[in-house]
Formats: C-alpha cells, structure tokens, sequence
C-alpha cells in the first residue's frame, strides 16, 4: 500500500491509514454489507437460497415472496399484494428504501 499522489507529506512517505471499519467501495464493505442484509432477510423470515446467495423467499400459508439482491439494487415479487407489503414494512424498519410504483415489467439479462 503506498500514499496516494498529491497526499504525500515530506518525512511521511512510509506511513499510510489504517480502515477500522470497511466503507462503501473497499472489498471488505461488499463483504460486510452482505453479511448484515442476510441477517436481516434472516430475522424477519427469509431462507437464503443455496443455490444463488442473492435469491431470498419466504413462504406463509401458501404465499410466496421472492427477492433479489444485485449490489444496491432489490427486486421482488410475490403471490399476495399483502404479503408483498407486509415484507415491505419489516425491512423498512431497518433499511431506507425507495419503491419504484406500478406494475411494469422488469428486463433481466
């Protein structure tokens, strides 16, 4: 690790910081923001696919939810407009979203 251009201070050269704790954009960060959605999905009733980490679902009384993580992007789907809302409102109580209204189709490439 080297100091970056222009931030070098004479008599410093060899010294540079130290991240305690990860931040947006380190490797680390995509790690550890990973680990605290699915221990969110986790306590509010998701099971995490085995075969595809980002795929979440949760099945009550016969009504399915369906989510997908990419990065900062979540899409979902569901059987019940209920059920739907319902999940909506328990992982608002932990993450700030931003919903995208109406029924259009989403493009998966």
């Amino acid at each position: 690790m080297e100091q970056a251009p222009g931030f070098i201070t004479a008599g410093e050269e060899n010294l540079v910081y130290r991240a305690t704790k990860t931040l947006y954009g380190m490797m680390a960060g995509v790690h550890d923001r990973e680990k605290k959605l699915s221990k969110t999905y986790n306590s509010v009733g998701y099971y995490q696919s085995k075969a595809d980490l980002c795929v979440q679902h949760w099945v009550i009384d016969g009504e399915y939810m369906l989510d997908v993580t990419y990065t900062n992007d979540v899409i979902g789907g569901s059987t019940n407009k209920k059920e739907r809302l319902k999940a909506i409102g328990k992982l608002q109580g932990v993450y700030s979203i931003k919903q995208i209204k109406g029924e259009g189709k989403t493009d998966i490439f």
